[in-house]
């Protein structure tokens, strides 16, 4: 495997954890987080498998884990309702917060 691949490996286990963790805590969430949990794991082994196959085999294998990990949040919608709804009230203010944290990077430098 190539140097330049293995960055796009570090993602997927860092999220893999994230999900067991919050499963762990979070009772409620679990039929939620498993279900990320488990769409994440066949992602991953997807399209490092993908990496060790060749010619169309490799397009096969990464298309079917960008599939799964698009349907994967579809599963979860049952699951879902179950759980405190989103709240969106304070979306406008931490959107103007990041705007006017990422416009003072931009000037500073």
């Amino acid at each position: 495997m190539s140097g330049s691949r293995w960055p796009t490996c570090l993602p997927g286990p860092s999220t893999q954890v994230t999900w067991a963790r919050a499963a762990w805590h979070v009772p409620v969430f679990r039929p939620t987080a498993a279900r990320f949990l488990s769409g994440h794991v066949v992602v991953t082994a997807t399209i490092l498998g993908s990496f060790a196959t060749h010619g169309s085999a490799r397009w096969l294998l990464f298309a079917l884990g960008v599939a799964v990990d698009i349907a994967t949040p579809y599963f979860t919608t049952a699951q879902q309702a179950v759980l405190p709804k989103l709240s969106t009230s304070k979306f406008p203010e931490r959107f103007g917060l990041l705007t006017m944290i990422v416009l003072g990077e931009a000037v500073s430098e």
